[in-house]
């Protein structure tokens, strides 16, 4: 939930006397627009959290993506020594992400086939579009839609990307953003009529041009929240440690990243450099108390300084400081700070890592 969501559900709690109950995992992606409240509440006021990991079909790969999920560059090993680590060039890896996405298919699991860009996810979704028609699963001969650069045809497996409460299924439920489908025909009207978890419905021809999408593929935020037989994720740029958690941790049975490399890398240098980054937003609040407390902070700590450099204090340990607030400011300005430093904290912990772990930074 994006913060200033958050803001107006906060308020609408507050009128209502309702409870607001915050469940997710800190590590996975933001929200859509300005974010972060999640983590820093969480930073300040704690929360519960679950300790059981029932997903995965192995162990040694439920305990490897606690590792994975806090930043241990060690576990890339494990992900490795299991054979899911791919690594060549950009062809070549996705010839390879596509062609483990048949045979999982052809094996009757549920898979998800993810990439960070949409560029690379429509890459993607023209391969496996390309595939089934080259094994005659697809008729490009037979009634088709044009959507500009996509050209869904009947048996394509697409997606819808709007919540449309007017359209509903045979089975009464509502057609959602992120709604997995399969292409059951193509009417003269523009109209295709689709099957899916929820039912078969028919959607209008306006309504199929706009919100209608080859779902083959999938970003990785899209697939956030999935849960598959098989996960598959392409790495062919620049990404974070959620954009590596999040991902290898949908399938039940296997995950996998094929990454892109040139020929001085392999996948562990690769996903090591990804592995210490953490691109997530900041709350304005955050941001604030951090510039308030580095005003309060800064006298003290230049005098501290002073007095060490003079080397006349021999236990700088007892110096202590306190901001010239009210009470009551001091105590918010108190839990604000604990989040800046639980993420100071993260964040030297990652550069420790980063000094530690040959080849990161070249």
């Amino acid at each position: 939930v994006s913060t200033p969501k958050l803001a107006a559900l906060a308020r609408l709690a507050d009128q209502r006397a309702w409870r607001v109950v915050m469940v997710g995992d800190p590590r996975h992606f933001s929200a859509v627009g300005r974010g972060g409240m999640f983590t820093h509440l969480i930073d300040t006021c704690g929360a519960v959290e679950l300790d059981h990991i029932h997903r995965f079909t192995h162990q040694w790969e439920a305990d490897a993506t606690r590792r994975l999920r806090t930043g241990d560059v060690s576990v890339l090993a494990e992900y490795e020594r299991y054979g899911r680590l791919h690594d060549g060039t950009p062809d070549a890896m996705e010839a390879a992400i596509v062609e483990a996405w048949d045979e999982a298919r052809q094996r009757g699991e549920s898979v998800a086939m993810m990439a960070n860009t949409n560029h690379t996810v429509n890459r993607l979704n023209e391969l496996a579009q390309q595939r089934r028609i080259a094994t005659c699963e697809l008729d490009p001969n037979g009634p088709a839609l044009n959507l500009g650069r996509q050209r869904l045809l009947v048996g394509d497996e697409v997606v819808t990307r709007r919540n449309q409460r007017t359209l509903r299924t045979d089975h009464g439920v509502m057609v959602k953003n992120r709604d997995h489908w399969t292409i059951e025909a193509i009417h003269t009207d523009g109209a295709v009529t689709v099957t899916g978890r929820a039912g078969m419905v028919r959607l209008p021809a306006d309504y199929a041009v706009e919100e209608l999408e080859l779902g083959y593929a999938q970003t990785s935020h899209a697939t956030q929240g999935r849960t598959v037989d098989t996960g598959l994720l392409l790495v062919d740029g620049p990404i974070d440690s959620r954009g590596l958690y999040t991902p290898l941790t949908r399938g039940r049975q296997a995950n996998h990243a094929y990454v892109v490399t040139d020929e001085n890398q392999t996948a562990v240098d690769v996903l090591t450099e990804a592995i210490v980054q953490d691109w997530i937003d900041q709350p304005a609040i955050t941001r604030r108390t951090r510039l308030e407390a580095d005003k309060v902070l800064d006298p003290m700590l230049g005098h501290s300084q002073l007095r060490d450099d003079q080397q006349e204090v021999t236990h700088p340990d007892r110096y202590v400081g306190k901001p010239d607030l009210s009470s009551d400011d001091y105590e918010t300005w108190q839990k604000i700070n604990r989040s800046i430093e639980a993420a100071k904290q993260r964040q030297a912990a990652e550069r420790s890592r980063s000094r530690q772990t040959p080849g990161i930074g070249r």
